[in-house]
C-alpha cells in the first residue's frame, strides 16, 4: 500500500511554511492536537529520542499571554482510517474505522496547536504576556503602538481597495515599524483567500529580541480556521477545520483508497444517497463567466439556482469575489497552503431563514461542476462535484445540523486522483 494516503490526510490537517522574508534557510512544522505525527518512521509509536531532538513546543493562550511547554510524550491520535485496494469498491464501502495513523503529540490540555523548527531552535516554556489586550480584530484602519524594552513599536494594518472602494479580500497587511525606521511585515497579505475575521490572539516578544512576535487566528468565509505564527525570522501558518469531515482519498492508478474518520466525527458517511436530480455547469460556462466577472474587479453574482428537498427550498448563488493576486504589491503572501485547490467563487447556500458560504470554488479544468440535494439522516444534504485539475476530482459533502447553530456542515471531502 502506498503511503500517499497519510501524506494526504497530513497536508489537509496542518501545513509547513516560511514565506518570503523569512530566513529560508529554515521552515517551522505544526501539529494539531490529536493529529497524527508527520514522523515517516513511525507506526505504532515514536521513539523517545525524536521529540528529545526535535523540540516540540505547544501553543496555548492562557489569560492573555502566550504559554509555551515542551513536547515530550504522544498519545494515540484523533484520527482513525480504512483502507482498500479496490478504489471502486470506496462508494459502497462499510467501514471499519480500526487503524490509527502515528501517534499524536501529548499536548496539553487547551493547546491550539504545536511548532517545532527545522533548525531545532529552542524556546523556554513558560508564559509570555501580550502587549495587547487578545481578541482584536484586524480592520483596515487598525493601530497600536507598544513598548519592547527602550523601543518604541507602531503596529498597523496596510490594505488595498477594489476600484468601488471596499476592502481587496485578502490584502490585508499586518506591518510594524520603530522610531529608527526599522519596518517588519509580521505578516504578508493572504493572495487569493477571503476571511470572515482575522484576530489578533497575541503580540508579544518571544525570543527576547525587543521585536514584535505575532500570534493571528484567520477564520475563513467558510468557517475553517487557520492560526498564523510568527516569531524571530520565521513564519508559518496552520490550518484546521472544526467540523472535522471525514477525509478520502483514493488513486486510479493504485487501485487504491484511504477513508480518515475523526473520533468526534459520529455522523454515518454517505453512501449512494444523491441519485435525484440536479444541476450543473460544464467547465466551459463556469470559466467563462468567471473570467468576465474578473474583468471588473468587483464583486459578481454569477448565477442563482435552486432546488427542493422533502418539500423544502435550497437556493445556491454563485458569487464572484475579487481577491489579491500573488504579483506585484503582493510577491510575499501568507496564503495557507491548504487554499490549493479554492477559488474565487463563493458558493453559498440560502435555506430557511440563513446563509453561509459552503466552499470556495476555483476555475475548472477538464469536467464540470455539479449540485445535487438529497435527505442523509433524516437531515437535508448536499453533494457538489467539481474538477479543478484534469487528473483531480473532488466531491464534497454537507449535512444540516440543527444542534449547530442550524448551519449545514461538512460531512465528507473525498478527492480522486487519476494517477
Amino acid at each position: 500500500m502506498s503511503n500517499r494516503p497519510f501524506v494526504f490526510i497530513f497536508l489537509l490537517l496542518a501545513s509547513l511554511s516560511a514565506w518570503p522574508g523569512n530566513d529560508e534557510s529554515a521552515t517551522m512544522s505544526f501539529s494539531l492536537p490529536g493529529q497524527p505525527l508527520a514522523y515517516e518512521e513511525a507506526t505504532t509509536a515514536v521513539p523517545p529520542e525524536y521529540l528529545e531532538k526535535n523540540f516540540w513546543y505547544s501553543v496555548s493562550i492562557n489569560d492573555e499571554s502566550l504559554k509555551i511547554d515542551r513536547v515530550r510524550q504522544t498519545r494515540p491520535s484523533d484520527w482513525l482510517y480504512v483502507e482498500g485496494k479496490n478504489s471502486e469498491e470506496f462508494a459502497g464501502v462499510v467501514a471499519d474505522f480500526s487503524k490509527r495513523g502515528s501517534p499524536a503529540l501529548a499536548l496539553p490540555e487547551g493547546s491550539l496547536f504545536a511548532f517545532s523548527t527545522s533548525d531545532k531552535r529552542r524556546f523556554k516554556p513558560g508564559q509570555y504576556p501580550s502587549l495587547l489586550n487578545s481578541g482584536q480584530i484586524l480592520r483596515t484602519d487598525w493601530e497600536q503602538t507598544i513598548s519592547l524594552g527602550a523601543e518604541t513599536w507602531t503596529v498597523f494594518t496596510l490594505h488595498e481597495k477594489r476600484p468601488d472602494g471596499i476592502l481587496l479580500a485578502g490584502s490585508i497587511t499586518l506591518v510594524a515599524s520603530n522610531s529608527k525606521g526599522e519596518r517588519r511585515v509580521l505578516v504578508p497579505p493572504a493572495t487569493e483567500m477571503a476571511f470572515a475575521r482575522q484576530e489578533l490572539l497575541w503580540l508579544g516578544d518571544l525570543d527576547g529580541d525587543a521585536k514584535p512576535d505575532v500570534l493571528l487566528k484567520r477564520v475563513w468565509i467558510t468557517g475553517e480556521v487557520d492560526y498564523v505564527f510568527a516569531v524571530e525570522n520565521l513564519s508559518g501558518s496552520v490550518y484546521e477545520d472544526p467540523d472535522h469531515p471525514y477525509r478520502a482519498f483514493s488513486s486510479g492508478i493504485e487501485e487504491s483508497f484511504s477513508v480518515f474518520r475523526h473520533v468526534d466525527q459520529r455522523v454515518p458517511m454517505p453512501r449512494g444517497d444523491f441519485e435525484k436530480a440536479g444541476f450543473a455547469f460544464s467547465d466551459e460556462d463556469w470559466n467563462r463567466m468567471l473570467d468576465e466577472a474578473a474583468k471588473t474587479k468587483l464583486p459578481k453574482l454569477l448565477a442563482d439556482r435552486s432546488l427542493a428537498v422533502d418539500g423544502e427550498r435550497i437556493r445556491f448563488t454563485f458569487e464572484y469575489l475579487p481577491r489579491a493576486e500573488a504579483s506585484g504589491n503582493f510577491s510575499h503572501s501568507s496564503r495557507s497552503e491548504n487554499f490549493s485547490w479554492e477559488g474565487p467563487v463563493l458558493v453559498r447556500v440560502h435555506f430557511r431563514d440563513g446563509s453561509q458560504v459552503l466552499m470556495q470554488a476555483p476555475p475548472l479544468d477538464g469536467g464540470g461542476i455539479g449540485i445535487q440535494v438529497a435527505l442523509l439522516n433524516g437531515e437535508p444534504a448536499i453533494r457538489i462535484s467539481f474538477q479543478p485539475h484534469y487528473n483531480n476530482d473532488f466531491t464534497r459533502y454537507w449535512i444540516w445540523n440543527p444542534a449547530g447553530k442550524g448551519r449545514f456542515q461538512r460531512l465528507l471531502i473525498d478527492q480522486s486522483q487519476g494517477c
